[in-house]
């Protein structure tokens, strides 16, 4: 039985040593004082326990005296896995990403960065102590030092704690913050309709204006009825009668609106011819507008006038009637230059690209001569086409719009106030007809257009006026007598 004693003491001792890493050597500790109880309760002789005693001397005996290898694994076994914990802290790789806890009622999106998990916190699979084989979801283990061993014989049950989840990179938090999103307090409140009663006439809300620029519904059509009963909300002197919406005959009108039409038409027609034929989109309502309502002013029909100020969709109505007779005439003009075009400019079916473009080039089709071969440039705008055009639609007889205003043929000389000069718009104008008649031609062949290209027909007309005004700019008396010469030819 002794040799059996001496026998484990010295394997106990072996495990001692051979204890690198600083497992618990505790419960070693405990089943050794268990086994040496059962030796000593098992040997009946009293005296055995001495005679053992005895034999130990020389190696035997100085093998158990204490030493400073004793005394660390004395302290590593107080510590448990507290060293393994600081081994790995120290010796933790810098590839090791931090981990975020999110709480298991928040969303992953919505996670601090504030609340990273230190790596002591994580489980620890090499151990076998109770603390690390809970799950990995449980409370954060302690590493304070001064929590004693009696801890590890409570048992700690495992807890719905946070979840676990990888932390976002900088690119992926960029990517998420660029990313457009609506404030909490416009997703989480209903959109309330409020009434917006701009564009209605009778002054009751028309459709729903919705917060925060959105709009759930598409704005409900306004109707002919809807145009009649806003119309009862002014003056009888001032009401339309609608054919469509946005449409109005002039025969269909009270006397005092079929009296402001009539002016207004000669005044668009005169501002036309004299003025300005071609208005920028932007300007072209603002002016007309003006015109509408000096009109119905001169006409003593203050109601009118007052409406046609305040009122714009109202405003615009009656100025459709005189745009679209400028249209009429626009249209005229056009036809008539398409058809002395080819006779003037020697246009052939399938070989006059070529001729077409370098007529359209600059407006050179202004100056006499050959396009292919020489110009004129001293006299612009002596050419048969543009006296024909100007000679049908504005000084066609008494009741043309020259002879009927007059007045408004000048000189710009003022020595010379008797040789009239023939108006910048109307030449222009007239510039613009004949360009459109020309760009028919453009392929070759003659494909007239349906519509008037009021845009191309834009562009000519500026590059006409600029015509004029470089030659106004460089001598005045070249001007004049250019001008001066347009007008006699077509008077």
């Amino acid at each position: 039985m002794n040799k059996a004693y001496t026998l484990f003491n010295l394997f106990l001792s072996f495990i001692l040593a051979k204890n690198p890493h600083g497992y618990p050597v505790k419960a070693n500790l405990k089943a050794s004082q268990r086994i040496t109880a059962e030796i000593n309760d098992g040997d009946d002789d009293p005296e055995s326990g001495s005679a053992n005693e005895s034999k130990l001397s020389g190696e035997e005996s100085s093998s158990y005296a204490p030493s400073e290898d004793d005394d660390d694994l004395r302290v590593t076994a107080e510590r448990g896995n507290y060293a393994i914990k600081e081994k790995l802290q120290r010796e933790k790789p810098q590839w090791v990403r931090p981990l975020v806890i999110a709480n298991n009622n928040e969303g992953a999106a919505d996670v601090d960065d504030n609340t990273l998990m230190d790596i002591n916190q994580l489980p620890m699979h090499g151990s076998r102590s109770r603390r690390s084989s809970t799950s990995s979801g449980g409370a954060p283990l302690s590493t304070s030092p001064g929590v004693s061993d009696e801890d590890d014989d409570k048992v700690i049950e495992p807890e719905h704690g946070p979840r676990i989840t990888s932390a976002k990179s900088h690119r992926e938090k960029a990517v998420e913050a660029e990313r457009p999103c609506f404030k909490d307090s416009e997703t989480q409140k209903g959109l309330t309709p409020t009434p917006n009663n701009t564009g209605n006439r009778s002054g009751e809300p028309s459709q729903a204006a919705y917060v925060h620029g959105r709009k759930l519904q598409h704005k409900r059509r306004e109707t002919i009825h809807d145009a009649v009963e806003g119309e009862l909300k002014w003056p009888a002197q001032t009401r339309l009668a609608y054919v469509s919406v946005n449409k109005i005959n002039k025969k269909d009108q009270s006397a005092t609106i079929q009296c402001i039409l009539t002016r207004e038409i000669i005044d668009f027609t005169v501002d036309f011819s004299f003025a300005q034929a071609i208005y920028r989109a932007d300007d072209r309502i603002f002016y007309q507008q003006k015109l509408a309502i000096d009109a119905a002013r001169q006409l003593g029909y203050e109601e009118a006038a007052l409406r046609l100020q305040e009122d714009l969709h109202y405003a615009k109505v009656m100025i459709d009637v005189g745009e679209t007779r400028l249209g009429i005439i626009r249209g005229r003009m056009k036809k008539t230059a398409a058809g002395l075009t080819p006779v003037v400019f020697h246009l052939e079916e399938g070989a006059c690209e070529r001729r077409v473009a370098r007529l359209l080039l600059d407006c050179q089709f202004v100056y006499p001569g050959d396009v292919e071969k020489s110009l004129d440039f001293k006299n612009p705008f002596d050419i048969t086409i543009i006296t024909a055009v100007l000679a049908a639609h504005f000084f066609n007889g008494p009741n043309s719009i020259a002879s009927q205003h007059r007045q408004h043929l000048k000189s710009s000389i003022p020595e010379k106030p008797h040789e009239k000069e023939i108006p910048e718009a109307m030449l222009a104008m007239a510039c613009a007809a004949i360009a459109l008649a020309l760009l028919d031609w453009d392929s070759g062949r003659y494909m007239p257009a349906r519509d008037f290209n009021i845009a191309y027909a834009k562009r000519v007309y500026g590059l006409a006026i600029g015509i004029m005004h470089y030659i106004k700019e460089k001598s005045v008396n070249m001007y004049h007598r250019v001008m001066h010469k347009v007008y006699g030819n077509v008077w």
